[in-house]
């Protein structure tokens, strides 16, 4: 009998790291060492924009900090707010239809949090993206910022293709929680991890073990309703023969990143990624808040990625790219993997960056730049 149609997919998805634009002069981190130049971080943003309207991108992804902390202090949330708005809902080409402009996804971070409030986050980059269907759990003031997006099998929109979650890790944090339970919940787990912080002017990270650098006050965790969404999402995810790209603004591998970049809890989330019922399901997690960069391979096979930021580049650097996603349309299941996975190129299942500028530092041995193809994980661990 005839064999089905079988052609690969490639979808691209434009990343660029954390931004943290503010109109206003170059300042640096907390230690003074590096130059955080916040009105070249927009231009690159900008750049970036033109960059993947150049290249067909399909959709972008923004990593967490879209805006500075210091816009609330210094007063310029609303003209920062206006000036990024601008290149994310613009186009370099003229005559443009405006529904045919880049789709962007943006993912929360602690400095978004310092600048806005979840409402006002959620109605400006997220709502545009949900499905009439997820309005119904952001009705409060205070929504959870999490969300999913599913690029479909053209072959067979119901099966297949891969599914896109977009976290929140600042739903247990001292950065604007989600209820006051999980505000006190994160008191309790600073108080606990991280005795520095009741000493006034004192270093956070001063004689902590690597495992407790994370429990610092610009870092936070997901809830338990969080980790069942997840739970949900993956399990759907494996029914429909999906995929699974995970963004994060904190990273969930320590070998990617410095140790006070961690999400709390990232172990929990690991562990059910790597679980027999979902491994292999997830192939990436993709992050930003280190603003360096970084690139791990855990020991299932997840990629776990940091592109360097904008916000921290050398004058003229530039740091975005988009990643190339390779899809079968008809071969997408556990034993149509394992027959090649050992094929040094059968044209199909691999990630890859497409990477312009900064490249991520090297934070350990093991992390190093994402190789020229990222091989999917096997399903199941096989």
């Amino acid at each position: 009998p005839e064999q089905p149609k079988r052609y690969m997919v490639v979808v691209k998805i434009g990343i660029i790291g954390d931004p943290q634009y503010a109109d206003t002069e170059d300042g640096h981190t907390f230690d003074k060492t590096v130059v955080r130049r916040h009105r070249q971080s927009l231009q690159i943003l900008k750049q970036a924009r033109d960059f993947f309207e150049e290249e067909d991108v399909q959709i972008c992804i923004i990593l967490g900090d879209l805006l500075d902390g210091k816009t609330k202090s210094l007063g310029i949330v609303e003209s920062s707010l206006s000036d990024l708005l601008d290149i994310l809902f613009s186009s370099s080409k003229t005559n443009l239809n405006p529904n045919d402009y880049l789709k962007w996804f943006a993912i929360v971070g602690n400095h978004d949090l310092y600048a806005l409030s979840r409402k006002r986050f959620f109605d400006l980059f997220i709502q545009h993206n949900l499905n009439d269907s997820s309005l119904s759990i952001r009705d409060s003031e205070c929504p959870p910022l999490f969300y999913d997006f599913v690029i479909r099998n053209p072959d067979n929109p119901s099966e297949g293709g891969l599914r896109l979650l977009f976290l929140d890790g600042y739903e247990v944090s001292v950065c604007e929680a989600t209820t006051p339970t999980h505000h006190q919940q994160a008191e309790r787990i600073l108080s606990q991890k991280n005795k520095n912080l009741s000493i006034p002017g004192g270093s956070w990270l001063e004689g902590l073990d690597e495992e407790d650098m994370r429990y610092v006050p610009y870092n936070g965790g997901i809830s338990e309703e969080q980790l069942q969404w997840i739970t949900n999402q993956l399990a759907l995810s494996k029914s429909l023969k999906q995929r699974v790209i995970i963004f994060t603004h904190m990273p969930l591998y320590l070998a990617c990143c410095r140790p006070s970049a961690v999400m709390w809890g990232a172990e929990k989330l690991l562990q059910l990624l790597h679980c027999n019922e979902y491994c292999g399901t997830a192939i990436a997690v993709v992050a930003g808040h280190d603003h360096e960069g970084g690139y791990a391979v855990d020991e299932k096979g997840i990629h776990h990625i940091i592109p360097p930021a904008p916000l921290e580049c050398e004058v003229g650097e530039q740091a975005f790219g988009y990643l190339t996603v390779h899809l079968d349309t008809h071969v997408f299941q556990a034993d149509a993997l394992n027959e090649k996975k050992n094929e040094e190129d059968d044209g199909t299942m691999w990630l890859e960056m497409n990477w312009v500028g900064k490249k991520p530092l090297a934070h350990t041995p093991q992390g190093k730049l994402w190789p020229k193809k990222m091989r999917y994980p096997p399903l199941n661990g096989v």
